[in-house]
């Protein structure tokens, strides 16, 4: 298991160096976006004259809209190239198996989706703190959290950076492990980019939570913390959900012809 660990993680430190020049680029786009989204949320709350912290910013930014249709279709075309080696016939003929072969696919997406995603909220930490200068501030009536809760809390920043990162590896991981799928079969790849424009319109237009909001902090979780868990459970099920279909399409993919 350690060996195995040890493999993928180098598998996504090569392919992040193979693709360097394309990291790079999405990590500058992905600055512009978060740069964008932070202040374009300070200006929104300062002029409904509410007291925001850097952790009511980082709550802010996992919009759908931001994050839906700029910085996770990115980040799946990034991952996408660096991963393009992951069904090569050296692969092939070592583990000669559908499922192993998934599998670690899946274990270099975990990689991937905890380097975006601690990327993602360090970046997006860096320009909230830079924007507000204050970590939290719950404890306060003029707050996010009291015109939200209408309660007072003595929540730590570390509690809410934590709660948005382990959402963004959910939510990354189900990206990536997708992506992973439609790899079996190129010609589709561009469903995936169907599905997460989809998700967007379906919670921004429709009001349905299918992704980005079902999967992320809100204010209220501290009320309720249970909701937490249950939102971490609902992912791994996905997670789960999709594993098994993904095994389904798979089943008959000739691992011969990449």
């Amino acid at each position: 298991m350690y060996s195995d660990l040890r493999q993928t993680m180098c598998s996504v430190k090569d392919g992040i160096e193979k693709e360097y020049k394309l990291v790079l680029a999405y990590l500058f786009w992905s600055a512009v976006c978060t740069y964008w989204g932070v202040w374009n949320a300070c200006d929104i709350l300062e002029f409904y004259g509410m007291e925001a912290s850097a952790a009511d910013l980082l709550i802010a930014q996992q919009d759908g809209y931001r994050a839906g249709i700029m910085i996770f279709p990115a980040a799946a075309f990034v991952v996408m190239k660096c991963k393009q080696n992951s069904l090569s016939i050296q692969l092939v003929l070592r583990y000669g198996s559908r499922r192993k072969m998934l599998v670690r696919q899946i274990m270099e997406s975990m990689w991937y989706a905890v380097v975006t995603a601690g990327v993602l909220l360090g970046t997006e930490f860096l320009f909230a703190w830079t924007a507000k200068g204050t970590l939290i501030n719950w404890n306060s009536k003029g707050s996010i959290y009291y015109a939200y809760t209408g309660e007072l809390s003595d929540a730590w920043f570390i509690t809410a950076a934590a709660g948005v990162f382990c959402m963004y590896v959910i939510k990354m991981m189900i990206l990536f492990v997708l992506t992973d799928i439609f790899m079996w079969y190129p010609k589709t790849l561009i469903l995936l980019w169907v599905l997460l424009v989809l998700a967007v319109g379906l919670e921004k237009v429709g009001g349905i939570p299918v992704f980005h909001f079902l999967f992320s902090v809100q204010h209220s979780t501290w009320l309720e913390p249970v909701t937490f868990i249950e939102h971490v459970l609902e992912g791994m099920g996905v997670l789960l959900a999709a594993y098994g279909i993904g095994i389904a399409c798979i089943k008959k993919k000739d691992i011969f012809y990449f």
